[in-house]
Order: structure tokens, then C-alpha cells, then sequence
């Protein structure tokens, strides 16, 4: 019985491992996708452009203004400023959010390990348990 128990705990965080790992290498899928497609679609047509900064689209051949990484129609620096500040936000807070699952999973998965181990031991000793 303590085999089993013990194994399902390394299963439990060997689990836990592997999700994050899953969403990790997701990211990292989306990242490679984008680069693969090229950095952004332009504005006017959707086409892949090859890297930041080109000023005119290799597809439809219209005129393109960019902030930092962030590619719009000329006039629209003001829309452009505000979206890259947005994904700023996003990325942060996803980053955040991340950090804060991985602070409540692992005390999460100590806690019930140390009160299995304190029920075996009670059930071995033959002591009351909770």
C-alpha cells in the first residue's frame, strides 16, 4: 500500500511537470509560428512581412509605419504606441500569472505529501488518525 501511494505522489508531480513543460513548448510553438509566418501581417492586405521596420508591404506594395514591434497604416503611430503598450501588459501579466501557479502548485503537493505520510505512519503505528 505504501508503494502505491508513494507512486501515485510521483505520478501526481510528474504530471504537474509535464503540464507545464506542455504549456512551455505551446509558447514556444506559437513564437516559431509567428516567426515562420513572418514578424506581423501587414495592415492593409494580411500578408506575412519578412522583418520589423520594411516601409512598404511585398504584397500589396502600400506604404507601412512601425512602433517598436508593432506595424500599422501611415497616420496610426498613436494606435500602433497603445497596442504595443497593451501587449506589454498581456505579456506581463501572463508572466505573473504563471509565476504565481507554479508558488501555489509545488506547497500545494508538499502539503499532501507530508499528511500521506503522516496518515501511514499512523496507520503503521496503529495511532489514531485525522
Amino acid at each position: 500500500m505504501d508503494d502505491d501511494i508513494m507512486d501515485d505522489m510521483q505520478g501526481l508531480a510528474a504530471h504537474n511537470q509535464r503540464r507545464q513543460q506542455n504549456q512551455n513548448i505551446e509558447g514556444l510553438r506559437a513564437e516559431l509560428e509567428r516567426e515562420r509566418s513572418g514578424v506581423a501581417p501587414c495592415p492593409h492586405c494580411g500578408g506575412g512581412l519578412p522583418q520589423i521596420g520594411v516601409s512598404v508591404c511585398k504584397h500589396c506594395r502600400n506604404d507601412l509605419i512601425w512602433y517598436k514591434t508593432v506595424v500599422g497604416k501611415p497616420g496610426q503611430q498613436k494606435a500602433c504606441r497603445a497596442t504595443y503598450q497593451r501587449l506589454l501588459a498581456e505579456a506581463a501579466v501572463r508572466k505573473k500569472k504563471q509565476e504565481k501557479v507554479g508558488k501555489i502548485v509545488l506547497p500545494f503537493v508538499l502539503v499532501t505529501f507530508v499528511l500521506i505520510v503522516w496518515y501511514l505512519v499512523a496507520l503503521i503505528k496503529g495511532l489514531p488518525s485525522l
